[in-house]
């Protein structure tokens, strides 16, 4: 699974493409989604529209956290 962000427009915001976003091949209720450049925490007062990648597989759910829960 990779995630890509997006603004408003489905335009992708610098450096969250889905290529920038490390692969998460698992199970798991706890894992966090990581761009390798840049923190989704510098996205915080835009609007974000979140798109998942999967393959063979289905998204249960998604949390966003807010800050000083999990955010790099």
């Amino acid at each position: 699974m990779t995630v890509a962000a997006l603004d408003e427009q489905c335009v992708q915001h610098e450096g969250f493409g889905q290529i920038d976003c490390a692969v998460f091949d698992g199970d798991s209720t706890q894992h966090e989604v990581v761009w390798r450049e840049v923190s989704f925490a510098s996205l915080r007062g835009k609007v974000v529209r979140l798109k998942f990648y999967l393959r063979n597989a289905r998204l249960y759910s998604f949390a966003v956290k807010s800050s000083g829960e999990g955010e790099r």
